[in-house]
């Protein structure tokens, strides 16, 4: 890195940083030479840090007199980090790769050509491909082998994963030359396919349960959330949804906005929807607006210990209004609203700014006074104390200042995520040693695409998802190859464990099978079948699968 490298860098950093932040570094600088920063002078700043002094010439002394050469980059990341550290858990620094991969994801779309793989056996094998697609204009197949991508050899390679979506993956506009093995054709086809924009949509899947109640998942609140939301409620509505389930589990948030845009389609006008504080940022109050999507009907949330951030906005919000009933298990506890301020190298700071409040009062944040480590080992801690499985091991002595009551009656309380109104536990049904073991070593999903192939022709004779979800049933011998893949890789097991796990390894196995054809839809509608958060959400309903 030569001096104006170093110069840009130093002053994108004091972008990033103030003055009690540095003093913060400073102190570093005498314990820890692996945190050192690359910060310089303040005097770009429309105002002076004189706090900073110490620092620069700690660094000037780096850069004149250190015995070996040094990495700025690394040092500029340690040293961030270390502040940061020092702050809340959820103020990050982000490199510019990283970075890049993550805003991806929250604006909702990527360069590629909209095909999603696996590894079976060392080999590239195509599962889904995007509709209307790049790969799917070019004409590739869902269960196509990729044998080639550019020339280069990709399957019987032992590449992994990772290095083939970097060959796949590339700028919009242009081209990639696959070649294809598919079955019942004996030559190796090509297809140019042209790169463009694949959308990645956070609205996973949405169908109806039964003829009155709709069911959507959320995945995250991204850029387009709020309208890919408002299309398929819309799209559900015209089936005759009157009742909707909200399936928020393992949704880890994303844009405040997009949340708030979604609980305005379930409230009323004037209703509170949340409202943000900071120590540098006043009070700020969202209110639903007039005309929502869905403010009439039977609503159902549910939740787990993966929801967070937006997601658990949307949800204290329908609880402190008695909107939706809550189901599943207590929430993540994010309750801190982050700023992102990008840098022109194209990393990024996302600094916490302020705490968000239901509508009631209620701050959701757990408790972080013991550090980042513990924090985050928190979920960990919910396991060993047997909450995930039983609402009688969870500590709920919980003081009267983090006490509300909504309007109907319902008492809650802050100070650690959103507590559902009727909890569900962990289904552990199934899911023993011999269970896990098969999934370990891929065998659920190579049993399921081998029997895909083999049986294609019966399977595609099921010419609706719901004929194939209500009358397919994986038969026994079939059942007993996949034992016999797990005696070959010495996966034995005792009989009361096969017996224990072998109707949840179907179900899985149809779901699979049913992905093949039918998509996110398919898998969805079959293993929801026995998921007990749906299941009771229906009874609260009054409806049944």
């Amino acid at each position: 890195m030569n001096g104006r490298q170093r110069r840009r860098t130093t002053y994108n950093l004091r972008l990033a940083v103030a003055g009690a932040f540095i003093m913060v570094l400073g102190m570093y600088f005498g314990n820890k030479m692996n945190h050192n920063s690359g910060l310089r002078s303040a005097f770009d700043f429309p105002f002076s840090f004189r706090k900073s002094d110490k620092l620069e010439q700690i660094m000037k002394l780096i850069e004149e007199r250190y015995v070996d050469s040094i990495d700025f980059a690394k040092l500029e990341r340690n040293a961030l980090e270390a502040i940061l550290k020092h702050l809340d858990p959820h103020s990050s620094y982000i490199p510019a790769s990283e970075f890049k991969r993550m805003n991806a994801n929250l604006k909702g779309r990527f360069d590629g050509i909209g095909i999603e793989f696996r590894m079976m056996n060392d080999t590239v094998l195509t599962v889904l491909i995007a509709p209307g697609g790049p790969a799917d204009q070019a004409g590739i197949q869902a269960g196509d082998k990729i044998i080639a991508i550019d020339g280069t050899p990709v399957s019987g390679q032992g590449m992994s994963s990772g290095s083939i979506v970097n060959l796949i993956r590339g700028p919009e506009g242009t081209t990639i030359q696959l070649e294809v093995l598919r079955n019942q054709t004996p030559d190796l086809l090509e297809f140019d396919v042209k790169r463009g924009k694949i959308p990645i949509n956070s609205v996973e899947v949405s169908f109806m349960l039964n003829e009155h109640t709709g069911y959507i998942k959320v995945n995250r609140f991204a850029a387009t959330t709020h309208s890919e939301f408002v299309l398929a409620a819309g799209e559900l509505k015209d089936q005759g949804m009157q009742n909707l389930v909200l399936d928020l589990r393992n949704n880890g948030g994303g844009f405040l906005s997009q949340a708030i845009s979604m609980a305005d389609e379930f409230l009323t006008r004037r209703q509170l929807i949340v409202y943000t504080e900071g120590y540098n940022y006043p009070k700020e109050e969202y209110f639903a607006t007039s005309n929502g999507l869905f403010e009439e009907g039977e609503l159902v949330v549910l939740i787990n210990e993966g929801t967070a951030s937006a997601s658990e906005v949307l949800s204290g919000a329908l609880q402190d209004l008695d909107r939706a009933t809550i189901i599943g298990r207590r929430s993540f506890g994010k309750g801190l609203v982050q700023r992102q301020t990008i840098f022109p190298d194209g990393s990024a700071l996302r600094l916490t700014i302020a705490r968000y409040y239901t509508p009631l009062g209620r701050s959701i944040q757990k408790p972080y006074d013991q550090g980042t480590d513990v924090y985050f080992q928190e979920l960990n801690r919910r396991l060993a104390q047997g909450e995930m499985y039983s609402l009688d091991s969870m500590d709920t002595n919980f003081p009267d200042s983090l006490k509300v009551i909504t309007e109907g009656g319902k008492v809650l309380y802050g100070g650690g995520g959103i507590l559902p109104d009727i909890f569900v536990p962990v289904d552990t049904v199934g899911t023993n040693a011999f269970y896990r073991d098969l999934y370990a070593n891929d065998l659920v999903y190579q049993f399921a695409y081998r029997f895909i192939e083999d049986e294609m022709d019966s399977l595609s004779a099921y010419e609706s998802l719901e004929e194939f979800a209500d009358t397919f049933v994986l038969p026994d011998s079939a059942f007993d190859r996949l034992l016999d893949l797990a005696a070959e890789m010495n996966l034995n097991a005792p009989q009361a464990e096969v017996t224990a796990s072998a109707p949840l390894l179907k179900n899985q196995i149809k779901a699979l099978i049913a992905r093949r054809f039918w998509r996110e839809t398919g898998f969805y509608r079959v293993t929801l079948t026995r998921d007990q958060a749906v299941l009771q959400a229906l009874g609260v309903i009054g409806k049944e699968l």
